[in-house]
């Protein structure tokens, strides 16, 4: 199965992004979220089985943040559907683009 792309995007006045399906199921090997070259806002990755109970996501008892102009690489992605929050109201659309890798 190829890669694919898909896009998150936290609009502007909110702390939410949509959700992405990551339709790979358990043939997910990595994602990766290359976030805004503009990102004064702390935002950090939520996970979910379900598409509606989201929890923010943790490596090393630490959340998952994603710096700004940077590409941030996860793998072995248990769950199906990540979306991403922010600390606070954004001053404008901020879109990042997700690409899986499936195995």
């Amino acid at each position: 199965m190829p890669n694919f792309t898909t896009t998150l995007t936290i609009p502007s006045g909110q702390t939410v992004s949509n959700a992405a399906h990551l339709d790979a199921g358990p043939a997910l090997h990595a994602l990766a979220i290359q976030a805004p070259a503009t990102l004064p806002e702390t935002v950090t990755l939520a996970a979910s089985h379900d598409g509606t109970t989201f929890a923010d996501a943790q490596s090393a008892a630490s959340d998952i943040t994603i710096p700004a102009n940077r590409v941030t690489v996860l793998t072995a992605i248990p769950y199906s559907r990540i979306r991403l929050r922010a600390g606070s109201a954004v001053a404008a659309d901020r879109v990042f683009v997700v690409t899986v890798q499936p195995k």
